[in-house]
This record gives C-alpha cells, structure tokens and sequence, in this order.
C-alpha cells in the first residue's frame, strides 16, 4: 500500500503564519469577486477561458499532442489563420482628440497606400513620417494560453503579429513561428534571434527574406532542446524597421517545462508506492504555501493534468483534500519520474506540495512550477 500523504499539521500552520505575510482573507473579497473566483475555479482555473476573452471566434485545437517531433503540419501554412482579425492596432492620437477610433482606423487604412507612395516625397522634404500604430497585448496571458494549446498568438504591436504552431517528443520540440505584417507600411531588415539558455538548446532556422510586405507573412522554425531539467525558457528577439522608424522587442518563447512533461504509462498506486520509497525524505521537496484565492481539488487537478501533464492517481490519499500525481521530465539526461503530493486547505489559503525524484532538478523544477500555477501566477 502506498504510504499516508503528507499532513498540514497546526504547529506547522502556525510556523507559516509567522512567516509569510496575512494575504486578504475571503471575507475581505467582494460579492462580485468571490462570484468571480468561483465561476473561474468551476470552469478552469483562469487558465483554458483566455480564448474566450483575448482570441474572440477564434477557436485553437487542445493541447500539444503526441506527434513526431517533425511535423509535416509545420512546413505549410495552418488552415486557420493565426493571425487575429479583432486585434486591430489603436490610434491614441484619435482617441485623445474626441475622434471615433474605428473611423479614424478605417480613414488610415484607406489612406495608407496613398501615404507609402508619398513617403519618399516626404522624405526628401524633410517631413517627419508616421508614428507606428500601437497595440496594447497581453504576453504573459498569451504565454499561459499556449501552456495549454499548440498554436496561437504569442505577440501583436500593431505593426507585426508573431504565431507560434509547436510540436513536442519527449525532450525536442520544433516551433514554427508566422511572421505577419498587421500594417500597410513594407518591413524592411527584419532579424530574428534566440540563443541558448543555461538549460534549453535552441536552433533557429532564418527567416528566407528580410521584407515582409503589407499583410504578407513569413516564417520560420526554432527546434529546441531540453539538456536539464528546469524551467527556463529561451527569449526570441526581434528587431526590424518600419518605414523609417526601427522597432525592436524580446518576447519569451511558449518552451516552459511542463511541454517536456509526459504522463507515466502503464502506472499505478503500487508503482507510485515504489518509486515514492526509493527517494530518501532528506532530498525530497517539501513546501507549504499561502494562495491569494481558495485552490479546490478540481482546480488543482487540472493545473497538474491539463497543464503540466501529470498523470492523476485518485483514491491513493484517503484525505478528500489530498492530490496524488506522477509524471515524467524528459531530457537530454533522460526520463525521471517526479512523484507529487499535494494536501490543500481552501478555507485557510494553505497548500503543502511534495515533490520526489531520483533526479533532484526535477524535483525542484516541478515543485517550482507547480507552485507558480497552484498560486495563479504566470511562469
């Protein structure tokens, strides 16, 4: 039998409360909050509804799935678009002015072929050229997004819109990245970059021109590598020129560890019994935490199974507040079980996470990420 999860104990309720500052209880939230919180628990966590709120009609299929790490599918364009009609870049300058947006949208659009046939003219009068078009985008919501979804929008500015399609085995994957130009201005000198961090090798494949025109795009492929376990994904850098104004940005990339995570098979209680002994208690993981919200079992469920892709084994913790997952980190060192305990306490805010692996990386990498998740942070 599988040995009595971990237990939240008052004297170690105590020693937290010593430590780590009084977040605001649940009395503290309102009615509209509270209702909030529960609506979002209930659906998913505030992870799978960003679709609804940022991506509108555009419907993204589920999570990466288990495909050769050479995709067929990342060498054509998607049948869906990636790109987002909705995301429409804002003009400040309109809206400051007490000007309709989406006239002042529709009358630049419709002057913008007339404005790049002028611009050398204006140029060589010494006039100043248009400002690029801004728009506000959500990066870390977008990089939660694509925790959980092979394909979508990982970047918008108004002038560029960067897609991402991944597919992942074990510890490769391969990203094809869609480079769109949202603007009627020409790119010009565009560069991509994205080196290596400490922990995922990366291998970018160049973009095969360097002038996207209006509304065309371009693309090319990152295939990446996981040497270590740890969560450290690599930043993409881009710097091109728009008209005569240069815009340069960094954005990370969707590589987080849970893409390189893969549920046990052919496991049970016995063999999560087993590989839960083998690790000595000394170097297990072993953390008690305060969330800002009330975590339920379905919350946190889901957090392990749909987005770190743990396999769940239920009835192995007597505790109906109890979690009992495993799965598998792959890497170049090679795969290693990472057992998960978790007992939680909504009504106090509190959660103890557990975590063991003959690897100890993994162990601190899950527990990390894990972590992150179950306190409704971005990683």
């Amino acid at each position: 039998a599988a040995p009595r999860a971990p237990e939240i104990s008052e004297h170690m309720i105590a020693e937290l409360q010593a430590e780590i500052p009084e977040g605001p209880e649940p009395e503290d939230y309102s009615d509209d909050e509270k209702a909030q919180a529960q609506a979002t628990a209930a659906q998913s966590g505030g992870a799978l509804t960003y679709d609804d709120l940022l991506f509108g009609s555009y419907t993204a299929p589920g999570g990466p799935p288990p495909v050769p790490l050479l995709d067929p599918s990342l060498q054509q364009q998607p049948a869906v678009p990636l790109v987002d009609p909705t995301l429409q870049p804002v003009d400040q300058t309109a809206m400051m002015s007490g000007v309709n947006p989406m006239m002042m949208s529709g009358m630049m659009t419709g002057m913008a072929p007339m404005m790049t046939g002028m611009a050398p003219m204006m140029t060589g009068m010494g006039m100043m050229s248009m400002a690029p078009p801004h728009l506000a985008f959500d990066v870390p919501a977008a990089l939660q997004y694509l925790l959980t979804h092979s394909e979508g929008v990982l970047f918008a500015n108004g002038t560029i819109q960067i897609g991402v399609r991944a597919a992942y085995k074990d510890a490769q994957g391969q990203i094809r990245l869609y480079f769109q130009n949202s603007s009627d201005v020409q790119i010009t000198a565009i560069q991509v970059s994205c080196p290596a961090t400490t922990y995922v090798k990366t291998k970018l494949t160049p973009l095969p021109m360097s002038t996207i025109d209006p509304r065309a795009t371009a693309s090319c492929v990152i295939e990446v590598c996981l040497a270590s376990p740890a969560n450290d994904p690599p930043t993409l850098t881009v710097s091109y020129f728009w008209g005569t104004h240069q815009i340069q940005f960094a954005v990370k990339l969707p590589v987080m560890l849970p893409m390189f995570i893969t549920p046990p098979q052919n496991y049970s209680g016995a063999n999560f019994g087993a590989d839960w002994s083998q690790v000595p208690e000394a170097i297990q993981q072993d953390v008690l935490f305060r969330t800002t919200t009330p975590v339920s079992v379905d919350l946190a469920n889901q957090i392990l199974s749909e987005m770190c892709h743990f396999l769940l084994l239920p009835g192995l913790d007597p505790n109906p507040q109890g979690i009992v997952a495993a799965g598998v980190v792959n890497s170049q060192l090679g795969p290693t079980t990472v057992c998960v305990r978790a007992q939680l306490d909504p009504e106090q805010l509190l959660v103890r996470l557990v975590t063991r692996s003959m690897n100890q990386d993994a162990a601190v990498a899950v527990k990390d990420v894990l972590q992150t998740l179950l306190c409704g942070s971005f990683l």
